[in-house]
């Protein structure tokens, strides 16, 4: 396989691959998509501005991007057991340590520099994301490694953090925003992320890490898993019923799709294979979009309710 993967890696298109692999941009999307709800609960608006658009530039490519490429520098030695990494360039030492640790900081400054043009309230929080991605990987605090630690640190970096960053990059004090709201996003992200661990489960047994599907086990850490997503369900209905954010017809039209998402979570938790990891992970994503969807539409006056 070592021969297969070195071929090639001249050109320009392997070398953009492998680079992206490092800072694993198929997961900006994860930090993009609470930053844009948060600027949407301020804006009422689904059409992007300069504002969104540079934010997104910000919270993805630069600091997810540094966050998961400092991850993949740290866990470079625990990766190499891994069968889903094992091949990439970081890993194999194509990519070297040094290069990929230049590459985080680069990224750090450049969004940090950038965060600047969107107001101090952004910043700060651009500011506590990169604090937080540092001791979730850092060799020395490795919060990733202890039990919970790595969940928490990203249902508040993800779930917390993201949104507020969204709504302060309109210029609005985040004291301000509908800070009950944050609570169905939190456990929506925590849900989402419970089940990445499970594909990494043996890589990080045999490192040593606690991870929380290494404390618990792979099927009691994804029923943990479905329980954020009923808190998340059920605060997120409570909202609409009451009339904060969302509305009573709002709920009345999407609570399929809640319901759905739920018992689907449900269903596939039984598999604790990647296959199992992939549709939990593929259906919530389609559920959250298409409930997600529902509220742009409502809340921007596009689809009246």
């Amino acid at each position: 396989m070592s021969d297969q993967v070195g071929e090639g890696r001249g050109s320009v298109f392997r070398v953009v691959y492998d680079v992206l692999m490092v800072t694993s941009a198929q997961f900006w999307i994860v930090a993009v998509a609470p930053f844009y709800i948060g600027w949407f609960l301020n804006t009422r608006t689904i059409w992007p501005d300069a504002d969104l658009i540079l934010g997104m530039v910000i919270v993805g490519p630069m600091i997810a991007g540094s966050t998961l490429a400092y991850n993949a520098y740290t866990d470079a030695r625990v990766d190499v057991f891994n069968p889903r990494k094992a091949h990439l360039a970081y890993v194999t030492g194509w990519i070297s340590p040094d290069l990929v640790l230049g590459l985080t900081r680069s990224m750090v400054i450049i969004g940090i520099l950038l965060s600047l043009l969107l107001g101090w309230e952004f910043t700060l929080l651009i500011i506590i994301a990169v604090v937080l991605s540092f001791l979730y990987s850092n060799p020395r605090t490795k919060v990733k490694s202890l039990p919970g630690g790595d969940v928490l640190v990203n249902m508040v970096g993800l779930g917390i953090i993201m949104p507020l960053a969204g709504w302060a990059s309109t210029g609005v004090t985040v004291s301000q925003f509908p800070h009950w709201y944050l609570i169905p996003i939190f456990f929506a992200l925590g849900s989402l992320y419970i089940p990445t661990l499970i594909p990494d489960y043996e890589a990080d047994r045999k490192a040593g890490y606690r991870t929380l599907a290494v404390t618990l086990g792979p099927r009691t850490v994804l029923w943990l898993g479905f329980a954020f997503l009923a808190i998340s369900v059920l605060t997120n209905m409570v909202s609409g019923i009451w009339g904060y954010v969302l509305s009573p017809e709002l709920v009345a039209r999407a609570w399929p799709v809640y319901a759905a998402q739920v018992l689907l979570y449900g269903y596939y938790s039984r598999d604790t294979t990647s296959g199992g990891m992939l549709a939990i992970i593929g259906s919530q994503c389609i559920g959250h979009g298409v409930g997600v969807g529902f509220m742009f539409y409502a809340l921007s006056g596009i689809w009246p309710v």
